[in-house]
């Protein structure tokens, strides 16, 4: 398998800048902290105006390994969309793979990548479905006094936090 290098720069003293870091477009502020510089304003009596549609469709996005991205859409025929970054083309699954017609996706929203599952918040189905990676099989599923989940976390010790 090709590797891909990631780059990043960690800029923890936030007076002292190394010579070598880029500060094109950057402000500095009195404090020496650096930030991008901030967005015009509106003429006075200025309003945004945005085309319609206003609704989107996509709710959730997910990385995984391998440069896998996991997409939800909330629909009333809810998908996830599996994609490969730079490939065109995506697979689309609609419940867990071991699944039936009654484990189908109803409002998919907020996605996790956690280790080597894919947790997934049905909120049409009051549900957080936990699939296996990259099998995605169903691995378990959580229901206990949830009504809407729409949104998914976890912190550094693992533990999982959803919003309902």
């Amino acid at each position: 398998m090709k590797e891909f290098p990631i780059h990043y720069r960690v800029l923890r003293d936030q007076c002292h800048w190394d010579e070598a870091v880029s500060r094109s477009g950057l402000v500095s502020r009195v404090d020496g902290a650096l930030q991008l510089p901030g967005l015009p304003g509106l003429a006075a009596g200025g309003v945004i105006q945005l085309p319609e549609p206003y609704a989107a469709s996509l709710s959730g996005l997910a990385c995984g390994n391998s440069r896998i991205t996991y997409t939800s859409v909330t629909s009333a025929d809810g998908q996830i969309l599996i994609s490969v970054c730079g490939c065109a083309d995506n697979e689309v699954i609609t419940g867990p793979v071991d699944g039936g017609p009654q484990d189908r996706f109803k409002f998919p929203r907020g996605l996790l990548v956690l280790g080597d599952q894919l947790l997934v918040a049905d909120s049409g189905n009051g549900r957080v479905l936990v699939l296996e990676l990259p099998s995605l099989r169903q691995r378990a599923e959580w229901t206990s006094g949830l009504q809407e989940p729409a949104c998914l976390a976890a912190d550094s010790d693992g533990l999982v936090y959803v919003l309902d």
